[in-house]
């Protein structure tokens, strides 16, 4: 589910192999606009992850021209080598600016980080953390993230204000 003070744009749901789903959408909140990526990734472990998120970065990538959010459940852990297309292309919200421990599943003793939440560069993480919830076995992602400022942009440039990510 995305939520947002502004206006949803260009929704599109992409229905990828192996029961993974991912939700892509322009969002504009104060003036600034987001590309916006959701992702839910099968938790089948037998399902070979490597294919399917190479086509997920592809996803992410392919606006440019504009700040790129990619978030969701993605039933990978941090330092997989599945991960690789976004290491090098975006940056990790919580190895950025991460409070307390990365591990996200299972409640009530999380040990895996294996919910994400990726920017593009240029956007600015301020603070990364999780949340406590009794509606999901993960726990919630809290980021709050500043848009890039534009050329000749007041030095207060729009900031979107905490985004949670939870399982989709």
């Amino acid at each position: 589910v995305l939520i947002a003070r502004g206006r949803l744009e260009q929704v599109r749901l992409h229905e990828l192999a192996g029961h993974t789903r991912v939700a892509t959408a322009i969002v504009t909140i104060d003036d600034q606009r987001w590309y916006v990526v959701l992702v839910d990734v099968s938790s089948d472990p037998f399902f070979a992850r490597g294919p399917m998120l190479a086509e997920v970065s592809g996803i992410a990538r392919a606006r440019t021209d504009l700040p790129v959010i990619v978030t969701g459940d993605f039933n990978t852990p941090t330092g997989s080598v599945w991960l690789e297309p976004f290491e090098s292309s975006f940056t990790h919200a919580f190895a950025t600016a991460g409070r307390g421990l990365a591990g996200t599943w299972p409640m009530p003793v999380p040990v895996l980080a294996i919910d994400h939440v990726w920017t593009s560069r240029g956007v600015q993480v301020v603070c990364a953390r999780h949340r406590w919830t009794l509606l999901s076995d993960h726990l919630q992602l809290i980021t709050d993230l500043v848009g890039p400022r534009a050329v000749g942009e007041p030095s207060s440039s729009a900031s979107l204000p905490p985004a949670k990510a939870r399982d989709l």
